[in-house]
């Protein structure tokens, strides 16, 4: 089965909250290759990290909405 899946960002007192991150949008996600909780995000060497801390799904919408924080970088490659 595949997703539309979307992360989002607590954004208390915004315009929008939570703030969609629109760089992880993806429409042909499928269930296995959803980042799990606790798994960190970026999208590339100058973007923040982020860590997912909830996934909500929709089966019978086939949506997913990822929920993050923003963390520091724990990306190393030596």
């Amino acid at each position: 089965m595949k997703f539309s899946v979307r992360a989002f960002l607590d954004n208390p007192g915004g315009a929008y909250d939570p703030a969609p991150i629109h760089e992880f949008d993806t429409d042909t996600a499928t269930e296995a290759v959803i980042p799990m909780v606790g798994d960190y995000l970026r999208w590339d060497d100058s973007s923040p990290t982020y860590k997912v801390i909830a996934r909500h799904f929709d089966y019978a919408g086939k949506r997913c909405a990822i929920e993050v924080e923003k963390t520091e970088s724990r990306w190393r490659f030596d």
